[in-house]
């Protein structure tokens, strides 16, 4: 892709996104940068950043509080503080907070839930963990190259879906799940999803 043609990608992605949100999906972000004190982002920088990544641009000697009030303004108030600190010897600091909340197109019913063990690596054990339970038709695929399965959960609207990848490997340290996460693998791999079969499926509440 020419590089000049990435600033208006993401723009156009972004708000297709919020068009094509149905009324009960919300999809938030706000982008920070931060330079070191002295740095001189110009205008026409600045409106680039702004206009199509929804973006703001400050220098180190910023008050945070007023970089996290910007954040929350731009989220519906529900990330309160996407930047803790800032390094003393900072020379540039990306930061990016997003906000999404949708109903389910197929609801996980609270009276369907059930109280689990949850299994985690290297044989680790979280008890009294909330599982959601549902039985449906659900876009499913095996990923061989990194032996691994995928689910499709699609939001009401049936624009928006979280995806859930597990490896079938429980001690799996997932590096190489993170490698093959690119948006040509993943886009691939949703085009070939199998909805042929029904199952029960639980997983770890969301909040």
């Amino acid at each position: 892709m020419d590089k000049s043609a990435i600033s208006t990608a993401v723009h156009d992605g972004y708000d297709s996104v919020q068009s094509s949100s149905s009324p009960g999906v919300t999809y938030r972000m706000a982008n920070v940068m931060i330079g070191k004190e002295g740095i001189g982002f110009t205008d026409a920088y600045r409106k680039l950043i702004q206009d199509n990544y929804n973006g703001q641009l400050y220098e180190s000697n910023v008050d945070l509080n007023d970089v996290n009030k910007m954040v929350a303004d731009k989220t519906d108030q529900m990330i309160g503080k996407v930047i803790m600190t800032k390094p003393t010897d900072l020379s540039l600091l990306l930061a990016d907070g997003t906000y999404f909340n949708g109903n389910w197109l197929y609801p996980f019913y609270e009276d369907e839930s059930h109280i689990d063990t949850f299994f985690g690596r290297n044989d680790i054990t979280y008890n009294n963990v909330t599982f959601m339970r549902k039985f449906g038709r659900f876009g499913f695929i095996y990923l061989p190259e990194i032996e691994a399965d995928m689910i499709e959960f699609p939001f009401d609207g049936d624009h928006v879906a979280f995806y859930g990848i597990l490896p079938r490997d429980p001690n799996d340290d997932l590096s190489d799940i993170r490698t093959a996460l690119n948006v040509s693998y993943v886009e691939n791999k949703i085009n070939k999803l199998s909805y042929r079969m029904d199952s029960t499926v639980e997983l770890p509440r969301l909040q």
